[in-house]
């Protein structure tokens, strides 16, 4: 019997070594990563989160088209993906899938919500139900998150993107990105005050 308390106790030790252990390299690559972000450039930090096709670019290098193809279809990264490639005169390596105004827009959207104090999170889902052209051109989107977000319980939510009739291209930057976190679609009076 005593042989088997020994066993359990150098079980326990190992566990908790192997636990230390985890502890101090989560905690070194914490700080390295910091430390690295600390010493970019503002443009090396915006495109960061997309950094080994960055960094190819800047080399002169093609980028790796399968991490192009994933990071485009990432609706957190597309936006930048497109331009970082728009920046090096490469778009022609963005897929061509992606090349519409509701592509763009989705990405415009999703980042907008995930920098805003309200919803902070990239939605669980989101489908484009009206792409309108007037004097403007106006993407409307539907969207939700899943619980525990706080707004999950109000469903179906709307968001717009307008662009300037000017800005035709798919990537422009929009005039207007938000939402007023409501299920009822605005009207398009109602937007032309806000735009």
């Amino acid at each position: 019997m005593p042989n088997s308390a020994s066993t359990v106790g150098i079980i326990g030790v190992a566990f908790g070594i192997i636990f230390l252990i985890s502890i101090f390299i989560l905690v070194l690559s914490i700080r390295y990563n910091r430390l690295r972000r600390s010493k970019l450039s503002k443009e090396d930090l915006k495109f960061d989160k997309i950094r080994m096709i960055y960094s190819d670019l800047k080399k002169n290098k093609t980028p790796n088209l399968k991490r192009i193809v994933k990071f485009a279809n990432d609706i957190e990264t597309r936006v930048l993906v497109f331009e970082v490639l728009d920046k090096f005169d490469m778009t022609e390596l963005f897929p061509v899938e992606l090349l519409s105004f509701e592509k763009a827009s989705e990405g415009y959207l999703s980042n907008w919500l995930y920098q805003d104090d309200d919803y902070e999170i990239f939605p669980d889902h989101m489908c484009c139900v009206e792409n309108l052209c007037s004097n403007k051109q106006l993407v409307v989107f539907k969207f939700k998150s899943d619980e525990p977000h706080i707004y999950a319980n109000r469903g179906w939510m709307y968001g717009y993107v307008v662009y300037n009739e000017a800005n035709n291209k798919p990537y422009a930057k929009p005039d207007l990105v938000m939402s007023n976190f409501d299920n009822v679609i605005l009207t398009l009076d109602e937007l032309k005050l806000l735009i």
